[in-house]
């Protein structure tokens, strides 16, 4: 879509907009994984309540999810990359 040329960001980008410099989106320094719980409806109840079960998932323990080329933009060099 494009920008109105009379917008008061057209020339300058608002400042929560600006990523520090090194900035690369969506990467983490932390370890994910471990499990999480949550709820799901499995069919109805005979009064017509839904019926809730909870479910735990594993999650991997991975760094680095991309799909990026490990040379290819924002993750070239990345310290994360490959780690599992």
């Amino acid at each position: 879509m494009p920008l109105d040329p009379n917008h008061i960001h057209a020339d300058t980008p608002h400042e929560k907009t600006i990523q520090p410099a090194g900035y690369r989106y969506g990467c983490k320094d932390t370890q994910r994984g471990g499990t999480h719980t949550y709820w799901l409806q499995d069919g109805w109840t005979a009064d017509g309540r839904r019926r809730m079960v909870s479910h735990t998932t594993e999650w991997l323990p991975v760094k680095c999810g991309t799909t990026y080329a490990p040379v290819m933009g924002p993750c070239a060099d990345c310290k994360n990359r490959g780690e599992a």
